[in-house]
């Protein structure tokens, strides 16, 4: 397949070619090696200047301040609508690919146990173990896919959504903002 793709764009039209000019057949690969001296003597110069360089220093971390992000980072709040969503995808990712890596190895067993076994797991039961794998690795996948859509929440008008006004007591608790 790739050497068809690859063959017609090598075909050459030869009532195209200029009888004058020489076929070239070759393609001078970009290298230091062919150019003239003096550039070979520059690039070996300024590559062996760069390499024994001393290297920039990096900004000291210590545990304690990797300790103190990630606290952070576990105890921030995860609520807001948008990174709700975003673990939620990203959990479901992981699912997909703790799945496949389960459906991987069951069939890695069961060709096993095909070629070393007179016992097969085979008929109603090796059957609905797959169908109920791959069911949950195309729910998975479709979850996935749901939540990494962008849904816009953050850049919402609050105004436009409804609101309540009532008192305690009293009638319906939302109103429909109807100003849209």
């Amino acid at each position: 397949m790739n050497f068809k793709d690859l063959q017609s764009r090598c075909i050459l039209d030869i009532s195209t070619v200029n009888k004058i000019d020489k076929p070239v057949y070759y393609f001078k690969p970009d290298t230091f090696l062919l150019d003239d001296p003096d550039r070979q003597r520059y690039f070996r110069e300024s590559l062996l200047k760069k390499i024994s360089a001393m290297p920039k220093p990096e900004p000291i971390t210590y545990l304690g301040d990797e300790m103190h992000r990630a606290f952070v980072a576990t105890v921030a709040d995860q609520s807001r609508p948008t990174i709700c969503k975003r673990n939620l995808a990203m959990y479901f990712k992981r699912r997909q690919y703790a799945l496949q890596h389960l459906k991987y190895k069951m069939l890695c067993r069961w060709a096993h146990l095909s070629m070393k076994s007179s016992q097969l797991d085979t008929g109603k039961d090796a059957v609905f173990l797959y169908g109920k794998l791959e069911y949950s690795i195309e729910q998975a996948i479709n979850r996935a896919e749901r939540l990494e859509q962008e849904d816009y929440f953050d850049i919402a008008i609050p105004a436009n959504r409804p609101n309540t006004k009532a008192e305690l007591g009293e009638g319906s608790l939302y109103v429909e903002n109807v100003d849209l």
